[in-house]
């Protein structure tokens, strides 16, 4: 029965989407987005933290012609914000409490409705089966505060 079940959906994609769409798109040159930013740098309490979580489009030179929307889902420690600007997620502050911290981010990109440089070959619409968002779990530790003694 799942052998069926797989063909059909074989043969669903092909024929909506097209052979050599999917060929392009999803096996030789899969352009998708992607989290670059794998691990954070640890923080310490009263200290001022920075830290950029990059995207990219994998397989795509055309990156910073995206648009990016991010979100986080989780905590962040007092003190810690985050915005974004083009491709980077910063997190940014002088955080007040100690502890680990565990957030998960989410990355949405909007294809370029047109290019910073001319290129006749690009194709905008080269995002494998509208893959258009992703996401990363990370951790964050922030340690306490030294206090030197005299």
């Amino acid at each position: 029965m799942k052998p069926k079940l797989l063909l059909l959906a074989i043969v669903s994609l092909v024929s909506f989407y097209g052979c050599q769409e999917i060929l392009d798109d999803c096996i030789f040159w899969p352009a998708r987005p992607n989290l670059q930013t794998d691990l954070l740098q640890n923080g310490t309490v009263n200290q001022d933290y920075y830290q950029l979580i990059v995207a990219e489009i994998e397989n795509d030179t055309h990156d910073d012609d995206y648009g990016y929307v991010f979100e986080l889902e989780g905590d962040l420690p007092l003190g810690l914000n985050y915005y974004y600007d083009g491709r980077d997620l910063i997190l940014h502050g002088i955080p007040q409490t100690n502890g680990v911290f565990q957030f998960k981010v989410f990355v949405t990109i909007f294809p370029p409705t047109e290019l910073s440089s001319s290129d006749d070959e690009y194709d905008p619409d080269n995002i494998c089966l509208d893959n258009y968002d992703t996401e990363k779990e990370y951790i964050l530790q922030i340690a306490p505060e030294e206090i030197l003694e005299d």
